[in-house]
């Protein structure tokens, strides 16, 4: 018997998880540095600490300002999961998944467009939010399209093994035990 339980699909805590990839932290540091050196560069402060804040500065106004244009329809998604309205959220997720998929470049190099590390695309937390949407509203086979969406689309991720988790919870389920 297996000590780690099976997860079931009924109510449970939004499922937030953060992946963070080294090769990206790399990227925003080597960013952040470039953004330094251009303002030393080119304004020619009196001192390197200006620079140095300067430059952080104009990094987090580009970091935090990108993320909040970019990613509206899933920040509300996040939202609305946590207050349980799951319609709702499906739709802010699916809005989500939609505009990474007609702008996959913003989604694929995020390290440099929204400046984030995250190694979880946007496109792959839309899937598995949807489908975590519909489960906690009992609409088991739609989540089933969806979380079988994301194996399809990101068969070796974190992510996926979850699916794979839920899709045997809901398996289970279904076949009355």
């Amino acid at each position: 018997m297996s000590s780690t339980p099976t997860p079931t699909p009924t109510a449970t805590p939004a499922p937030v998880m953060q992946r963070t990839s080294v090769m990206m932290v790399f990227s925003q540091v080597a960013a952040g540095a470039l953004v330094v050196g251009l303002i030393h560069l080119l304004v020619r402060p009196v001192s390197p600490l200006v620079s140095l804040a300067a430059g952080a500065m104009v990094y987090l106004v580009y970091s935090y300002g990108s993320r909040l244009a970019l990613t509206g329809a899933h920040r509300r998604g996040m939202w609305l999961i946590r207050r349980r309205q799951w319609q709702p959220a499906l739709k802010a997720f699916e809005a989500s998944y939609a505009f990474f998929t007609r702008y996959p470049w913003l989604d694929e190099y995020r390290f440099l467009t929204m400046l984030t590390a995250s190694a979880i695309s946007y496109r792959e937390m839309a899937l598995n939010n949807m489908g975590y949407a519909l489960l906690q509203s009992g609409e088991y086979a739609r989540a089933q399209v969806y979380y079988a969406r994301l194996l399809e689309q990101f068969p070796h991720t974190v992510l996926a093994g979850s699916a794979r988790r839920v899709l045997a919870a809901i398996a289970a389920k279904q076949g009355g035990g």
